[in-house]
């Protein structure tokens, strides 16, 4: 049995995070793919109440939800507003409302999703062609509408999108499925993205009381787009001074012990960013700082994450996981891969190792020749780390 992460959807209702985490990192050497459209769920509810008028609400967005969508139960998350399934023909075909404290270009959310439904990616002389503005009860809003090849006899799939920035978050309301369903859905989902509002006062505000929006991160199969914020900034006085060697330190939280390079600084992790970081380092270079981020999440899609973070160093996509490239890394007995995505400016270097029913991210981001230089500090780094038994 070889180590081989597939091309996978997030994890269908019902399957274990541990199972996944089996599936995705030591799997046996099947070619066919899951189909699954579903993102990762995490552990964490988010409110949902639902308004008399019947308009449902979370966080500070509120909406009314068209006839015959129903709400998947148990989906509401930290990031994950809520998820409605729209066909019962096709149960795979789902409607994920989702929030993050991060703008993201237009065209790199448009690439990031192109290649997640089989598309190549999208110059942007053609963003016009696959994207239009709405007028919604919130304002103005980004309408995107991509469909997949299909190949090998599976449907080509269809994807709507639609993007509001709103109180420092980023707001997303996606339609996943087939071509022929999201076809079927097409006018109830843009009366449900016209509805959409909010309850602070800004345009359409019913003056409903809503909870207050948490910090949120992207699904593994939406990816989560991350899961590795910044941390919430610290004063210089916190922070330790880099050292001259190696030091060991720890715990921290799940992990018990790691060592950390010369020269890093450990930062506070602070509650601030998309998910709270496990450990947070700077790596002070002559022109700019690399970031280094531990964190972790349930369910994931090994290959949305890995488009994601290609997207961010202006890399084009990879149509599967073993296309990308990974080395084999060892963290505390568990096996994992580790990334290399050099871009023209920025460079990232990721390992994505399964623990405990959790994947973990070990992240470090920043210009490329510093990141470059630091590569054998951070693979030391990663297989330093031992998770608490």
């Amino acid at each position: 049995m070889s180590f081989s992460l597939r091309r996978l959807g997030a994890a269908p209702a019902g399957l274990s995070v541990a199972a996944l985490a089996v599936g995705l990192l030591v799997g046996c050497d099947k070619k066919e793919d899951v189909r699954a459209y579903q993102a990762p769920k995490e552990t964490a509810a988010a409110p949902m109440v639902a308004s008399a008028n019947g308009a449902a609400t979370s966080s500070a967005a509120q909406w009314d939800v068209p006839e015959g969508w129903k709400e998947v139960p148990g989906s509401g998350t930290k990031d994950r507003a809520a998820t409605f399934a729209v066909s019962k023909d096709e149960p795979e075909a789902l409607v994920a409302v989702t929030h993050f404290r991060m703008s993201v270009p237009l065209l790199a959310n448009i690439n990031r999703w192109a290649g997640q439904i089989g598309m190549t990616p999208v110059v942007e002389a053609d963003v016009p062609k696959v994207s239009r503005q709405v007028e919604t009860k919130a304002g103005k809003a980004d309408l995107v509408d991509l469909t997949g090849p299909g190949a090998g006899g599976k449907p080509a799939l269809r994807m709507l999108a639609a993007i509001f920035e709103h109180g420092g978050e980023s707001w997303y309301f996606k339609l996943t499925g087939s071509k022929e369903v999201v076809e079927s859905q097409k006018d109830k989902f843009e009366s449900f993205v016209k509805s959409v509002h909010f309850a602070d006062g800004q345009p359409g505000s019913t003056g409903q009381t809503a909870a207050a929006a948490p910090a949120g991160d992207l699904p593994a199969g939406h990816p989560p787009i991350s899961a590795d914020g910044p941390p919430t900034p610290g004063t210089s006085s916190s922070l330790p001074q880099p050292s001259a060697s190696a030091v060991s330190e720890g715990p921290a939280g799940p992990i018990a012990k790691w060592a950390t390079p010369a020269g890093w600084v450990r930062e506070p992790v602070g509650d601030g960013g998309f998910i709270r970081r496990t450990l947070s380092f700077k790596v002070p270079a002559a022109d700019a700082p690399a970031d280094v981020a531990v964190t972790s999440t349930g369910p994931s899609d090994p290959l949305a994450n890995i488009n994601r973070w290609r997207g961010q160093v202006d890399l084009p996509p990879v149509p599967d996981v073993n296309a990308a490239n990974g080395e084999p890394v060892t963290v505390s007995g568990e096996e994992g891969r580790l990334f290399d995505f050099p871009g023209p400016k920025s460079r990232i270097l990721v390992a994505m190792v399964p623990h405990a029913g959790q994947l973990w991210f070990f992240k470090m981001t920043g210009p490329a020749d510093p990141v470059g230089a630091q590569k054998d500090n951070f693979k030391s780094f990663v297989t330093s780390v031992q998770f608490v038994r």
